[in-house]
């Protein structure tokens, strides 16, 4: 979305998590089916979060 950029500035320079925070969900399975077995889906979830040494509780 038009935050994204930000949004990751948030959580990679200033070390906080937003309150409207992203995820990126792919399903690979829409273009290629053999990405799962036949009647089944696959979905790959990231979520950008800060890294354990930002003293984040």
């Amino acid at each position: 979305g038009p935050r994204y950029k930000a949004l990751l500035e948030d959580i990679f320079k200033n070390k906080t998590l937003a309150e409207d925070f992203s995820l990126y969900i792919h399903r690979p399975t829409a273009t290629d089916p053999t990405f799962a077995p036949e009647g089944m889906d696959s979905f790959y979830v990231l979520a950008p979060v800060p890294n354990l040494t930002a003293n984040i509780d």
